[in-house]
């Protein structure tokens, strides 16, 4: 056997450079630089009010999660081994194992799928001994919120990411889970690290002002439908509880409290010197309300707009997310091409079945005696007869602001993945 050249044993399984994370072993990634998410756990806590707190993320979401789980999901065998016995014998295996999985297929997706919000998403496998056969008893989610740290490899630096480290917030244990035991999947455009890019992120400022706009508009409208108490006391009151006089204080603090007993539990009064008279002489103890204040509609303006980036931030994410399941390119839709929210679909749907492909298929495989490289593949096909207005809607404002999507090899590469003929065109 002849001799291998020394550069292959150079380049041989070597990894050179960084995937741009911050992550010591044991902790979570910190390269965030908004000030309001550096902290990962307050991050969590963030991102879970935005998912499930907020109706229009929670809606559009939900929405294409939906469309997405009631495609036509199917394994087939790998092209080049069409007419393998083995191939044959690894997809029946396949289709065994998936089907007498107690956790319902749609559950696996709508799960997986979280990371579209997150940027990643860790589903532990339970395996089971069925006739003799290695197979999936179960794979549940272990949520984002859950997420403690990653650990790397002999706990080096640049090490490898070998588990995914959850704290129960029940008992505040911590669990490691070998990613090798577990589907490990990452959403997001230029996505390097473990984490993913979420896209949550993508759309958190508008989120964070619109919130924002909104408890303003609501204070408004409590203050404008109740009025302003506005208590009058004699100067020499004020000044004694100035002056440090206990009972002048206490009174004045029951005073105040009165009127936040008529203001519904708010402290919404003004505490002032009374008026002087036409003698020159303070009027004495009074109280007046002032008439309701009308809201300035300027403010529901802010709202509408910072609602309105946010949703244009979901569809450009989409966008960006059908772009990259589709491997890129640059044209306009025409007749007879797949239009853009089935390409997002299509996109989205061919990413996660080629990790279920690569992460289950092939290690129910291997785990039964048979090379991993005829494992079936999973393929993904949208409905055709699905009402797509509301993702048209979303992605429509993206796209219009030059934001590419599919050129003609694209559009086909996705028609093929989804059984359907090549494009009129063509």
């Amino acid at each position: 056997m002849p001799s291998r050249p020394t550069l292959f044993d150079q380049i041989l399984d070597q990894s050179v450079g960084v995937d741009g994370s911050k992550i010591w072993s044991s902790q979570l990634d910190r390269q965030e630089w908004h000030p309001e998410l550096q902290d990962p756990f307050t991050k969590q806590k963030i991102y879970r009010q935005m998912t499930e707190n907020t109706p229009e993320i929670a809606s559009a979401s939900g929405d294409i999660k939906s469309l997405i789980i009631a495609g036509n999901w199917k394994q087939v065998v790998p092209k080049r081994f069409k007419k393998d016995k083995e191939a044959a014998r690894a997809l029946e295996l396949c289709e065994e194992a998936w089907d007498g999985m107690s956790t319902p297929f749609s559950d696996v997706i709508d799960d997986g799928l979280t990371g579209l919000e997150w940027g990643y998403c860790i589903q532990w496998i339970q395996w089971e001994d069925r006739d003799g056969l290695l197979l999936p008893k179960t794979i549940e989610i272990r949520p984002q919120y859950t997420a403690y740290g990653w650990m790397r490899e002999d706990s080096a630096p640049t090490g490898r990411i070998v588990a995914f480290r959850q704290r129960d917030p029940m008992m505040g244990t911590l669990i490691d889970l070998p990613l090798s035991n577990c589907i490990h999947s990452t959403f997001g455009t230029g996505t390097g690290g473990p984490e993913g890019k979420a896209g949550l992120r993508f759309i958190f400022i508008p989120w964070r002002n619109m919130m924002r706009l909104i408890n303003i508009a609501t204070m408004s409208e409590e203050r404008s439908g109740l009025g302003v108490w506005d208590v009058q006391v004699p100067p020499e009151v004020l000044a004694a509880a100035k002056a440090g006089d206990s009972a002048k204080q206490a009174d004045l603090e029951d005073i105040v409290q009165g009127m936040a007993q008529l203001s519904a539990g708010e402290r919404n009064s003004i505490l002032r010197a009374c008026k002087t008279g036409p003698d020159g002489k303070p009027t004495g103890w009074d109280i007046v309300q002032f008439p309701q204040v009308q809201r300035n509609d300027s403010i529901n303006k802010l709202i509408q707009s910072s609602r309105e980036r946010m949703m244009i931030g979901l569809g450009t994410q989409y966008l960006l997310l059908g772009l990259q399941g589709a491997g890129g390119g640059t044209a306009g839709q025409t007749s007879g091409q797949m239009s853009r929210s089935e390409a997002i679909l299509q996109g989205i749907g061919n990413r996660y079945a080629n990790i279920l492909s690569v992460q289950v298929n092939r290690r129910i495989c291997e785990y039964n005696g048979i090379d991993p490289a005829y494992a079936s593949v999973w393929t993904y096909r949208n409905k055709r007869k699905v009402n797509l207005a509301f993702l048209d809607k979303l992605t429509a404002t993206a796209a219009a602001a030059g934001i590419p999507l599919l050129d003609e090899t694209d559009r086909n590469d996705l028609r093929e993945a989804a059984d359907l003929s090549p494009s009129e065109s063509e």
